[in-house]
């Protein structure tokens, strides 16, 4: 897109830069990015809080120790979590490359 066009922000309707991610009057993001970082958020704190618990109660755990990666593997709540985990990267990666940053968080 040109420099000069122009586009309305679709969050306080003002005219903003087509090319800008964020709009220098309401601060808000693009609704596509804002949308995606909140799926990213979701499924980062799901997949933190599935790990959290199912260690916290001893679902992945073996006698004599907390944490077993082999039952983490062997059970569908292990692949649960690493799905949520993988899910909320690839969120990550795609607003990553939308803003153009890598910090965002």
């Amino acid at each position: 897109m040109p420099e000069n066009e122009i586009r309305v922000c679709e969050w306080c309707s003002t005219d903003i830069p087509a090319t800008a991610v964020k709009c220098p009057n309401c601060k808000g993001w693009r609704k596509d990015i804002h949308n995606e970082r909140i799926i990213c958020y979701g499924l980062s704190i799901l997949g933190g809080l599935a790990l959290g618990f199912g260690v916290a109660l001893g679902a992945w755990s073996r006698a004599g120790s907390v944490f077993s990666f082999d039952v983490f593997l062997s059970r569908i709540d292990g692949w649960l979590v690493i799905a949520l985990l993988v899910g909320s990267t690839v969120y990550y990666v795609r607003v990553s490359k939308k803003i153009g940053t890598w910090l965002w968080i």
